[in-house]
């Protein structure tokens, strides 16, 4: 019944597209959920339905980039 997901690196959570998403209600905008199975099975997509985000579960976190060992 809830879903965590991240934006794409360099988001803000002040960003267009995270801040719409937030604010989906003010700009009267449906989301609908598709997931890929597995790529071995080609390029099809599964609609799961439309997904409403929880108000206030907006948090911002940095994650930390892995460096390669020398």
């Amino acid at each position: 019944s809830e879903l965590t997901w991240m934006s794409k690196s360099r988001r803000r959570i002040t960003s267009p597209d995270v801040a719409a998403i937030r604010d989906y209600q003010v700009h009267q905008m449906r989301m609908p959920l598709f997931i890929k199975k597995n790529n071995d099975e080609g390029i099809e997509f599964y609609f799961i339905g439309d997904v409403t985000p929880i108000e206030g579960s907006f948090v911002e976190k940095k994650c930390l980039k892995k460096t390669a060992k020398t």
